[in-house]
């Protein structure tokens, strides 16, 4: 009985660091983003007009629009810190400048 318990700790844990790490690809869009961030979404529209918070990405329709979940967290990361306005710019180009390389070598990953 150990050895089963074992087994499935570990694959619990191979799965939980997969995730944390690989599968994070996903698209958050307007109410999740209001929820992580606890905004409204006027308050979201100003930020990234600020260039405080990355901007959305098309999803292919006329206007739907989704955000990066990797992007926001890493916002919501420097945010803990206690960063200001000046290192969340700097923060959000560099995730922006990501973004456009990557889809110049078409390897957004």
């Amino acid at each position: 009985m150990n050895g089963f318990l074992c087994i499935n700790s570990i694959t619990a844990l191979w799965a939980v660091f997969l995730w944390k790490n690989f599968m994070k690809n996903t698209i958050s869009r307007l109410p999740e983003l209001k929820e992580m961030f606890r905004l409204s979404r006027s308050t979201i529209y100003k930020r990234i007009s600020e260039k405080t918070l990355p901007p959305p990405i098309s999803l292919g329709g006329k206007r739907a629009v989704g955000w990066v979940t990797r992007e926001l967290e890493a916002v919501i990361g420097l945010m803990v810190t206690g960063a200001d306005a000046t290192e969340l710019k700097k923060l959000v180009k560099e995730l922006v400048d990501k973004r456009q390389n990557n889809k110049k070598d078409n390897n957004y990953a």
